[in-house]
């Protein structure tokens, strides 16, 4: 790594996207200013919270924390998803530097801490890591497994295995996050895409401090889905191959009934033939259907060129930390 010299003291945006995080936000705020002070006066910290829409008092409670420590809250209209929410907080960073991590004590200061220091000495990117041996469910570590496994399977961008989106950022780095338009984001494969040298920390994997979690199965799901589409066409070039594979079968199945009907002879006439084509035929056109489907959605999606977001209203805090 080449030495890059830093001008201290430094900047430093922390993003926070919280969604109903009552029970966690505003001890969140007062631990990290808090933590941070281990620096000393080697980093100037500001916490960017985006409120992704919050039915609670997570707007109330981060207005309170903004009357005595450097925070800025960004309040969106609606819930807009964890990606949009992160995605406002990074367009409002400024600083030398930024750190995305979730506001639940699940990512650990002390790590994010050891990210600034590995970004003191020349870093430019900084991934934590989740120790998948700790406290992350069994079904949690299979699928995550999983889901690295498919992506780096199929996709020219390769991500780090078990890291979240909770990372340090470069400001050179976070211009080009800001500079990417489009919509479906996948912001830890979009980091690996920029191409800077990945400096990876491990970080245990703890329980949350309060509340429960927002992101449950379905938006998983969803977000694997738009980190595929979005980073590789390889499911089209997968669905040639299962419709060349079904069309295989197809005839195989065309083969054993002929077999049937010569040798056996206890078919009925005509039904075979029509299953063996319904079948075929049409299950390869909804499989085709479905993917390009998908692809076509995103592209309409993309071209309408609507905002990520829209923001209710800012709220800036004291530019001192107490």
């Amino acid at each position: 790594m080449s030495e890059i010299v830093r001008t201290l003291p430094a900047r430093l945006d922390i993003v926070i996207p919280a969604y109903n995080e009552q029970e966690c936000i505003g001890e969140m705020i007062d631990a990290l200013h808090q933590g941070f002070q281990v620096l000393g006066d080697a980093i100037a910290l500001r916490v960017i919270v985006a409120n992704d829409g919050s039915r609670d008092r997570t707007e109330a409670i981060v207005a309170e924390k903004a009357r005595t420590h450097n925070v800025l809250c960004v309040s969106l209209t609606r819930n807009f998803g964890h990606q949009a929410a992160l995605t406002a907080g990074l367009d409002h960073a400024d600083g030398d530097a930024v750190i995305m991590m979730d506001g639940d004590f699940q990512h650990p200061i002390e790590t994010a801490i050891d990210m600034v220091r590995a970004w003191l000495g020349g870093a430019k990117v900084v991934l934590g890591q989740r120790n998948m041996k700790g406290k992350l469910p069994l079904m949690k570590r299979v699928t995550s497994d999983g889901f690295y496994q498919l992506f780096n399977m199929l996709s020219e961008t390769k991500l780090v295995t078990g890291v979240p989106d909770f990372c340090l950022l470069d400001q050179a780095v976070l211009k080009v996050m800001q500079s990417l338009p489009e919509r479906h984001r996948f912001l830890r494969g979009l980091v690996a895409w920029s191409g800077y040298e990945l400096t990876v920390l491990p970080f245990p994997v703890t329980d949350r401090r309060a509340g429960s979690s927002k992101y449950g199965m379905r938006k998983m799901v969803q977000l694997a889905l738009d980190a595929l589409f979005s980073f590789t066409t390889s499911p089209m070039r997968v669905m040639s191959r299962l419709g060349l594979a079904s069309i295989l079968g197809g005839l195989f199945y065309f083969v054993y009934v002929m077999a049937r009907y010569f040798f056996v002879g206890d078919l009925i006439q005509g039904w075979a033939s029509v299953v063996v084509l319904v079948l075929v035929l049409g299950g390869i056109q909804l499989v085709f259907m479905g993917v390009m489907g998908a692809y076509v959605a995103r592209t309409y999606e993309e071209a309408k060129g609507r905002p990520l977001y829209v923001i209710d209203k800012v709220i800036e805090g004291s530019t001192k930390s107490s």
